[in-house]
């Protein structure tokens, strides 16, 4: 009996653990709207997608950077495209139950290393 209750309440420690990490990684994710409910699912979905699209941006950047004095006029459009992919129209972003889904593309996505 002892050992049941040290079990369970080491496993409610762990979970409350768990749900806070998600609760941090959440705030640090951009959503319209903001104050939008989210799984853990669709939290970490999100958190990687947006991962991608900074180190995509960062990419994007320092390549800028290495072409001074030259005119990269398709800058613009890749980021353009980028806010476009993070931030889908909310049609096409949620699925008929409100849950997020992702398209072919976007699952591609999630599975290309950074």
């Amino acid at each position: 009996v002892v050992r049941r209750i040290f079990t369970n309440s080491r496993e409610r420690w762990r979970q409350q653990n768990v749900n806070g990490a998600f609760a941090e990684l959440r705030k640090l994710i951009p959503t319209h709207p903001p104050d939008k409910k989210l799984s853990k699912n669709e939290i970490l979905r999100l958190a990687m997608k947006y991962i991608n699209f900074l180190a995509k941006l960062l990419n994007d950047q320092e390549e800028e950077g290495n072409q001074r004095g030259k005119v990269n006029k398709d800058t613009g459009i890749v980021q353009e495209d980028l806010l476009q992919d993070m931030f889908p129209a909310p049609s096409a972003f949620e699925g008929s139950c409100g849950w997020v889904v992702c398209s072919p593309q976007e699952q591609a996505l999630h599975t290309k290393p950074l």
